[in-house]
């Protein structure tokens, strides 16, 4: 019976274990798409202060 109850033990540790870093491999790539859209705005946003290119001919 203790044998039966440690692996079931071990079986839900493992099994939350991999919850866990299921989810914060989620948070991470959340994260990154969150940061790579952020600069993205700001870069679209920098472009109105933009000085044109003086094109000497």
């Amino acid at each position: 019976m203790i044998d039966e109850v440690r692996a079931t033990v071990t079986q839900r540790n493992k099994e939350t274990s991999q919850r866990l870093n299921n989810g914060l491999s989620q948070i991470a790539k959340d994260i990154k798409e969150a940061d790579t859209d952020f600069k993205s705005q700001v870069k679209s946003a920098l472009q109105c202060f933009a000085i044109p290119a003086n094109k000497t001919s």
